[in-house]
């Protein structure tokens, strides 16, 4: 009976083991220059790639044996079905990184990341200076991957929402090489070369003359997105070429001179296969937003740093997908931070009245703070955000911790991560010490612009001791 167990379930173990891939991508053998920073996604298999980012985009160098991730530094994966993701590094420098979804483990050698579910992306994010990283595997599930017409969506539904490229409202200049050109949080028109013969090959660029982007034969245009389900590309009078799409179905209205393609994928690939050009004045794109329907509570942020500088600041990564990894409609998303003085902690508001050269485009009180606000206060960027904090407006100097928490609206329903928490300094020990001359401490001792000091000897004003403040005459 044992045996006839044994060949059960290995057969069995078999059985559920043919739909997973397992690739290998080398740093090493990736042909990336020395001391240099990849600027384009690297493709780890049909429908998957690899994204460096964040405040410092990684560097390979040989020196260090591998790619230098900083603090702030991120590796977004991206994909139909991650199952199990292996970030292979140099012994003796593994940073410390984060995933956005999943259960990630340092094992010395590498971090291994799983999941309960197979998800769409994952985002790694290493806190501190010294990750490097030599290899990437990524196990998926073969049978998930995408083919022609479409992708299935199952029974998945959303809500349709548009977004455009207008080639006249980007600020190019008059013959500017077009490349990747972004239209909306998450996605993205990448204009290519292709398999242009000419010598040297053409590519696409836009002309001041009939504002449009000149896409030349066997150039390609690759619309990237979630849940694209229409494109209409519309075109100069007489220059409309003759479009193929790697999926889906398009076809052309000679009278409004527009291409329609019609499916559902998060990737579609145009080829304009006609002898002479098209002249593209506007892409449209309309997706179904899946955080319309039913989501997960968002993934934790991330706190790359707390630092003061003339002003405390905080560097943050708000990851745009769920616990699950589904992609979020960031119009929906927000994100608070919290202060924690003595073991009470409550969200941070940013007045609208405080330093004019800080806060002169607020216009009222700021809790909830939107993925996408950007002002002088917090910087965003694609991959971060850094929040400004003055002592004249905020009493940081009094803090425990800080906090960040993700909140997501969908309809009535307020979803919430958990909350990231970074320490600043110890709790009170000590407590009614006012006027004293000679005083005794085992708290870190703060000015009142929030700078440390290590010693009281010799020093007079007034000075800020856990949660009270000191005169020392």
């Amino acid at each position: 009976m044992k045996k006839i167990s044994l060949l059960i379930v290995s057969a069995l173990m078999a059985l559920t083991s043919v739909a997973s891939t397992t690739v290998t991508w080398n740093v090493a053998e990736s042909g990336l220059a020395d001391m240099s920073r990849p600027s384009e996604p690297v493709v780890l298999a049909e429908g998957y790639k690899a994204t460096f980012g964040g405040s410092y985009v990684p560097i390979y160098s040989t020196y260090y044996g591998g790619m230098q991730f900083y603090a702030g530094s991120t590796l977004t994966i991206e994909g139909v079905a991650i199952e199990k993701v292996v970030l292979n590094y140099v012994t003796g420098y593994p940073g410390e990184v984060v995933a956005s979804t999943g259960t990630l483990v340092d094992n010395s050698t590498n971090y291994t990341w799983t999941t309960a579910e197979a998800v769409k992306s994952v985002v790694f994010t290493n806190n501190v200076q010294g990750f490097r990283l030599t290899g990437i595997e990524l196990t998926y599930d073969e049978t998930a991957s995408t083919d022609d017409p479409g992708d299935d969506p199952g029974d998945f539904t959303g809500v349709p929402a548009t977004v455009e490229w207008v080639a006249a409202e980007q600020g190019y200049e008059d013959k500017t090489s077009l490349g990747v050109e972004t239209i909306a949080e998450g996605y993205t028109i990448s204009f290519a070369v292709g398999g242009n013969t000419a010598n040297p090959p053409l590519e696409p660029k836009y002309y001041d003359n009939g504002s449009a982007a000149r896409v030349y034969a066997n150039n390609t245009f690759t619309v990237a997105g979630q849940h694209i389900v229409e494109v209409v590309i519309t075109c100069t009078s007489g220059n409309v070429g003759e479009v193929t799409a790697s999926k889906g179905t398009v076809e052309l209205d000679s009278e409004t001179q527009t291409w329609t393609w019609t499916g559902m994928a998060d990737e579609i690939v145009f080829t304009n296969v006609a002898r002479g050009q098209m002249r593209i004045t506007k892409i449209a794109v309309t997706y179904l937003s899946p955080a319309e329907t039913e989501a997960a509570a968002p993934a934790t942020p991330v706190i790359n740093s707390y630092a003061y500088s003339g002003v405390h600041n905080l560097v943050v990564t708000i990851p745009d997908v769920d616990v699950n990894g589904n992609k979020l409609n960031t119009e929906n998303l927000y994100f608070q931070v919290l202060k924690d003085i003595e073991h009470e902690a409550t969200p941070l508001v940013i007045a609208e009245v405080g330093d004019p050269d800080l806060y002169e485009a607020l216009t009222e009180n700021l809790v909830l703070i939107p993925y996408s606000y950007d002002d002088y206060y917090v910087e965003t960027d694609e991959a971060s955000r850094t929040i400004w904090l003055d002592n004249n407006n905020f009493d940081s100097y009094l803090w425990n911790q800080v906090g960040v928490q993700s909140i997501y609206r969908n309809g009535e329903v307020e979803l919430e991560s958990e909350i990231s928490w970074y320490f600043i300094r110890d709790y009170s020990v000590v407590s009614g010490i006012d006027g004293v001359s000679t005083p005794q401490h085992a708290e870190p001792v703060f000015t009142l612009d929030g700078r440390r000091v290590d010693s009281l000897s010799g020093q007079k004003g007034v000075f800020i001791i856990g949660n009270k403040k000191m005169i020392v005459k």
